[in-house]
């Protein structure tokens, strides 16, 4: 602050306007300025009011309208500019000539520069109804000229004209673009087919589905060959090792390469064998046995017994029968007895003449009538008295003797009992005795058996282990052969799958790819088809051109207030210039 005021003043006199010199200078010019005033305003009211025409205008109003719903084919809204510049070209204006027939009053017909002075485009924006901050703009076509008529007829062709050249641009944009895509869309569709037929003809030829099954299930018979494998190994080493362990017990059981059990074989030398005391005892067994058949004939004792029993059981039945009879004698000696004392020991016949044949014969019947109550008189010695009595006597002769056959009977019985019991217990002993050295024999031989089941059961084993060594070798062998054989069919497979796999995966990727593509492209041509059928201008008329009427201009108050103002600005001017040739000179 201090050195703004420490500053010296400076002046600028040579410089300084003096206004009271300038209104002074207007002052006494204001005559010419005044005049010159007047005539402007004359001159400029006796024209707009009488010289000049009055000019209309007419309006047409279009409205580009970006398309709402797009597709991908659908191409963006041109510039408000370009609008503007492709309504104001020559073509445009000739269009309008040829299609009005715009001729001159000489009938000259009008050339496009005519109508430059009359063609005006005015470009608004209105906001979208959707989206307040969104403006699409507004196209007025403006026309002026003194015809109304004239005016309105070039506005609403001049509009119409521009709503088929936008629109034919724009259809010849998404023909162009479609033919595009459909040129590119029947290229991929052909190298698609040529892509799928290869892959088709590439697994025909090759068919990896069935490969990869052959492929799985030479794996599984491999698998399993390599488990079969592992089993018959160990089922080998098993084996093996039994019959390792059956040649050690053979060895036992032998002498030089003979069983100890055989009979004919040597065996003196050898203690201690529980197969020697076996067979040892089992011979002693059967000469005990032998010698016991020899001097016990069992049969012919039982033979005996069985001639004593018949007889045994004859006297028995003697008895028996004796006894009976002894009981049917005495009940028919009680019988006979009892017919005796009724039965009379004589008969006395009685018989009459009549009856008598022989008097039948020699007399007639009425002598026999008179005979009837004549009657003979017979006695004779019943017959049946006479034999009951014999019967009787003898009956009781045979009840007096069969006593003493009973008594000589029974004593036989008991003779023959006490023989047959004797040799039953004669016959058990033996029995018993022969049971029990049967007994011995028998488990001796069952001993015997057993070790001679067990040797050759050894024997057997061991003819049988070699046959199974011998078919597990031949087995594993074969299995080894299968492993290998299949190990390298299937390296060998698997590497043809894995590099036509590559190849197919190619095919296959190929395919996609252009598939993609091919289906991006048919979804494109597909919009482009139905951009063709929908597409119109963006540009839509909103409002046609009407004739006006009220004149646009001139406006002559303007026009006088412009002429009444110029001629003033130019009088002061002319006065200043004046005055300042004034000081110069």
């Amino acid at each position: 602050m201090d050195n703004l005021e420490n500053r010296p003043e400076v002046y600028y006199n040579d410089y300084e306007i003096d206004l009271k010199d300038i209104i002074k200078t207007l002052w006494d010019n204001k005559s010419f300025i005044i005049t010159l005033f007047l005539i402007a305003v004359f001159a400029s009211g006796i024209v707009s009011f009488f010289v000049l025409e009055p000019q209309y205008e007419a309006r047409s109003t279009l409205l580009i309208l970006p398309p709402r719903y797009t597709t991908s084919l659908e191409v963006s809204t041109l510039p408000t500019d370009t609008y503007k510049s492709l309504a104001m070209t020559q073509s445009m204006k000739s269009q309008i000539i040829e299609e009005l027939d715009l001729r001159h009053d000489d009938g000259q017909v009008y050339s496009p520069s005519d109508l430059d002075n009359m063609m005006e485009i005015e470009v608004q924006a209105e906001p979208q109804k959707d989206n307040d901050n969104a403006t699409v703009p507004l196209l007025v076509l403006k026309v002026t000229g003194s015809d109304p008529e004239l005016i309105s007829n070039i506005a609403n062709t001049w509009a119409d004209i521009f709503m088929n050249a936008t629109k034919q641009i724009r259809v010849s944009e998404v023909q162009d673009v479609a033919d595009v895509i459909q040129n590119q869309f029947d290229d991929t569709k052909e190298k698609l087919l040529d892509a799928k037929q290869e892959l088709r003809e590439f697994k025909e030829e090759k068919r990896l589905d069935l490969h990869r099954e052959e492929l799985h299930i030479k794996k599984n018979h491999l698998a399993n060959y390599k488990n079969k494998l592992i089993s018959l190994r160990n089922n080998l080493g098993s084996e093996k090792a039994s019959y390792q362990q059956l040649e050690e017990e053979i060895l036992v059981l032998e002498k030089d390469g003979k069983w100890l059990g055989d009979f004919s074989s040597n065996t003196s030398d050898i203690d201690n064998s529980l197969l020697l005391k076996i067979k040892n005892n089992y011979l002693e067994a059967q000469n005990s046995l032998l010698e016991f058949k020899k001097e016990h004939d069992i049969s012919l004792l039982k033979q005996e017994i069985a001639v004593k029993m018949e007889e045994l059981k004859t006297y028995r039945e003697k008895i028996i029968s004796l006894s009976s009879s002894l009981v049917d004698r005495s009940i028919e000696v009680e019988k006979i007895s009892d017919l005796l004392e009724k039965e009379p020991e004589r008969w006395e016949l009685k018989k009459a003449v009549s009856d008598d044949v022989f008097w039948q014969q020699i007399l007639t019947a009425e002598e026999i009538n008179i005979l009837e109550n004549l009657q003979l008189n017979n006695e004779i010695v019943n017959p049946i008295y006479q034999k009951l009595s014999t019967r009787l006597t003898d009956s009781r002769i045979l009840v007096e003797s069969i006593p003493e056959q009973i008594k000589y009977y029974e004593d036989l019985v008991s003779v023959r009992e006490k023989e047959i019991n004797d040799l039953n217990f004669r016959l058990d002993n033996w029995t018993q005795e022969l049971e029990r050295l049967n007994t011995d024999v028998r488990n001796y031989e069952v001993l015997y058996k057993n070790q001679a089941n067990t040797y050759q059961d050894l024997k057997n084993k061991l003819v049988q282990k070699q046959l199974e060594i011998g078919l597990l070798e031949n087995q594993v062998a074969f299995y080894n052969q299968e492993v290998n054989s299949l190990e390298e069919e299937i390296k060998d497979m698997q590497e043809y799958i894995w590099e036509n796999e590559i190849i197919q995966e190619e095919l296959m990727q190929q395919v996609s790819d252009i598939q993609m593509t091919y289906n991006n492209l048919a979804k494109r041509v597909e919009e482009a088809r139905i951009t063709e059928a929908q597409k119109t201008s963006d540009v839509k008329f909103i409002a046609q051109s009407i004739p006006p009427t009220k004149p646009i201009g001139p406006n002559k108050k303007l026009n006088v207030a412009i002429a009444g103002v110029l001629a003033l600005m130019l009088g002061v001017f002319a006065v200043f210039i004046k005055e300042v040739m004034k000081e110069d000179n």
